[in-house]
């Protein structure tokens, strides 16, 4: 009797180690992050979930934008959680445009002095998460070269106002990125706007470091970086002159 019974519940466990491998094969097809969304498959387990922002006019970020800070967040666990800060006078400029209607998509032109970046990301519920895009395809531009790793993954609008806007950056591989940028519709943020923005991140994920960038440009409608070398360059040859003019003077006085 005893011998039976001990039958029956192995096969019992069986049948229960059975079930929960097909439950877990299922669930595992899709994952969800912390909002409900559904993400590709193990994405969710690097990529939280950070409350996009949810009412956005896709309409009203279109256009010309500035990068003017870069921040790195915190993804593995067993990195230091103080953050550094650091400048640069890069400047690169953003341009977004749509297009399409049921599932939108995102055109994304990352420009600098070097060269330009062209990223397309699938807007899948444009009334429900306008917030959360997803990348398209790889990207294209004359950055791209053979030791250029594409950019796979999300991007979480996080905040998005008439002046400025955060975008959230994620990617399980290679290297399970996890950056944002700040983006502004001039060279600069208020003090106010860059207390607002850093408070936002830092409640959502902890920061690495932060880079301001667009340092000492003026803001006179020209492109930022062209301006700052444009100056520097005059000096660079006004300066030798100035100098030989001096040693001249001095040479024939004494003469």
């Amino acid at each position: 009797m005893d011998q039976r019974s001990n039958s029956w519940s192995l096969a019992a466990f069986a049948c229960l180690l059975l079930l929960m491998m097909g439950a877990s094969s299922s669930s595992s097809a899709n994952d969800y992050d912390d909002t409900g969304v559904n993400f590709p498959t193990g994405l969710a387990t690097h990529c939280p979930g950070m409350k996009p922002q949810a009412s956005l006019d896709l309409e009203q970020i279109t256009g010309k934008w500035y990068v003017v800070e870069y921040v790195e967040h915190k993804m593995n666990p067993m990195r230091p959680t103080s953050s550094s800060r650091g400048i640069t006078e890069s400047c690169p400029v953003v341009r977004l445009r749509f297009t399409g209607s049921k599932s939108l998509t995102i055109r994304l032109l990352w420009s600098t002095l070097d060269g330009d970046l062209d990223y397309s990301f699938t807007v899948t519920d444009p009334s429900g998460a306008p917030g959360l895009w997803r990348s398209r395809d790889l990207q294209n531009g004359t950055l791209v070269n053979k030791n250029y790793v594409h950019f796979v993954g999300i991007v979480q609008v996080m905040k998005a106002v008439a002046s400025h806007m955060v975008l959230t950056f994620c990617t399980r591989s290679p290297n399970n990125e996890l950056y944002s940028v700040v983006l502004s519709r001039n060279y600069h943020l208020t003090e106010n706007d860059r207390a607002g923005v850093q408070s936002l991140l830092s409640r959502r994920l902890p920061m690495i470091s932060v880079t301001e960038t667009c340092v000492n440009i003026v803001e006179n409608g020209n492109d930022s970086i062209n301006t700052v070398n444009f100056t520097r360059s005059w000096w660079s040859i006004i300066l030798p002159l100035f100098t030989l003019l001096i040693a001249a003077s001095t040479y024939t006085t004494t003469i």
